[in-house]
């Protein structure tokens, strides 16, 4: 005798709960820094960064590269600890993502100049997401986090 079977037999699943776990399979669940690389790539991105790079008192995305390159590390890890601030006491997303922006900035640069990880997160997560954001940033804004990516250390 047996018992019911709670899980439907895969003829079963119509087309568009297939897709849906495919499309979990394939690309996992959205991470924070997916919201950031559509704010960028979206209309306007490249005016949204300047501004949010301006209130990060970084510069504009021609500069700030050098200005978190010129950062120590206990520059960089104040730098991260006032962005996290920006992300939980953030009014809109615009304000949220300037913060994940910050953080993001923060990190990379503590590794690619430093060589040292300021993040308690994995190393597959930290570079996972630093080569995803590297990749979506200009110039060499987007040079510099990607460098931190390839600086992360298998036992960061």
């Amino acid at each position: 005798m047996s018992g019911p079977n709670p899980t439907p037999p895969a003829d079963r699943l119509d087309a568009s709960a297939v897709t849906r776990l495919l499309q979990l399979g394939l690309d996992g669940p959205r991470r924070p820094v997916d919201a950031l690389i559509d704010r960028l790539d979206a209309s306007g991105g490249g005016a949204w960064l300047d501004r949010s790079l301006e209130r990060l008192g970084v510069g504009h995305s021609a500069e700030a590269a050098d200005a978190v390159r010129a950062m120590s590390v206990a520059d960089l890890s104040a730098f991260k600890d006032r962005a996290k601030i920006a992300m939980r006491d953030a009014i809109g997303e615009d304000d949220r993502l300037c913060g994940l922006l910050g953080y993001m900035l923060s990190l990379a640069g503590a590794l690619a100049v430093h060589g040292t990880s300021i993040s308690s997160r994995g190393a597959i997560e930290q570079q996972s997401v630093l080569l995803d954001l590297g990749a979506a940033l200009p110039g060499t804004l987007g040079e510099l986090v990607a460098d931190g990516a390839m600086r992360v250390q298998a036992d960061a």
